[in-house]
């Protein structure tokens, strides 16, 4: 048998919660990420940041 080769183990680091999140509003349904950037949608809020 060969060596054992160990598990990828991934670590969370930070948590990415929305300011003015509400039910519903699918935070989180599309995530783009570019070296240390991330674009996070929520298709469902609306545009004046009231409930949805």
């Amino acid at each position: 048998m060969g060596a054992a080769i160990a598990p990828l183990v991934g670590v969370q680091q930070a948590k990415l919660v929305a300011s003015n999140g509400k039910a519903n509003d699918f935070f989180g349904n599309k995530v783009v990420l570019s070296g240390d950037t991330a674009l996070v949608g929520a298709s469902a809020d609306s545009v004046a940041g009231g409930a949805s």
